[in-house]
């Protein structure tokens, strides 16, 4: 029977067993729990898919059997050279690929005994579910960590009412835009994480360019102020994207 009372010092006493992230992971995210809902949103082309099989490769790696459930691209070409990207094995048998599922074939794979305990669901919009059926599947396995991948609006937001709703609810939530990761976490971190260094690069240095015309044509409007930039916020690029930048040389 599932207990659903505690007294102060049985809280006290409770131990939620975490992910032992370290490096760039625990920046990221902090020591997140094994258990629960993450959601990962970006644009096309942003790098989240690259992000999320290295998420997926990198919780391999401290022991947890994980899926990757790619319904929106299958088992095509370009997933396979996602995972060639992420230096990914067939070796390795605590991560596996699972494609052409439908939702209750998903459900009755998660049923087996020693099925995957972390599963990453890739997307959200393809596997079907409202939020009823997102509260039923997290309440089936209680003790699974679902980790949804969504596209997003042109606004930077998760896509459709299901999406924000889970975003809510998420004990991690992942914004991928510009090859760059940023983490909003329940367990710590926040540090943004570089998926693609040049990639990054790029955008930055498109802003940049933004950033130097919007000051030119400050300077013209003002010519009897004294401009001081360091003041001024630079929205993002052409195309709506935002622009993280943190100090690379920091000694943690």
């Amino acid at each position: 029977m599932r207990k659903t009372k505690y007294s102060a010092k049985e809280l006290q006493r409770l131990e939620e067993k975490v992910l032992d992230f370290s490096g760039e992971w625990e920046d990221l995210c902090g020591k997140p729990a094994k258990r629960g809902a993450w959601i990962v949103w970006g644009r096309s082309f942003s790098g989240k898919t690259s992000f999320c099989v290295r998420l997926a490769r990198y919780i391999a790696s401290l022991g947890e059997k994980v899926a990757y459930l790619s319904l929106e691209e299958g088992a095509g070409i370009s997933m396979k050279k996602a995972w060639e990207r992420e230096n990914m094995t067939t070796e390795n048998d605590r991560l596996s690929l699972w494609a052409e599922m439908n939702l209750e074939e998903f459900k009755e794979e998660l049923r087996k005994q020693r099925s995957p305990k972390v599963i990453v669901i890739d997307s959200l919009q393809y596997i079907g579910i409202n939020y009823a059926g997102y509260k039923a599947l997290r309440e089936e396995f209680r003790n699974k960590l679902f980790i949804f991948i969504s596209q997003a609006t042109e606004q930077k937001e998760p896509m459709g009412t299901t999406a924000v709703k889970i975003k809510y609810d998420a004990g991690v939530k992942i914004l991928v835009d510009g090859f760059v990761a940023t983490a909003f976490s329940r367990y710590g971190g926040g540090r943004p994480m570089k998926i693609w260094s040049y990639g990054a690069s790029q955008n930055t240095a498109k802003t940049e360019e933004k950033y130097e015309r919007a000051s030119e044509e400050w300077d013209e409007r003002h010519l009897a102020k004294e401009s001081d930039s360091s003041d001024w916020k630079v929205p993002g690029d052409n195309d709506g994207r935002e622009v993280f930048e943190w100090d690379e040389g920091r000694e943690d």
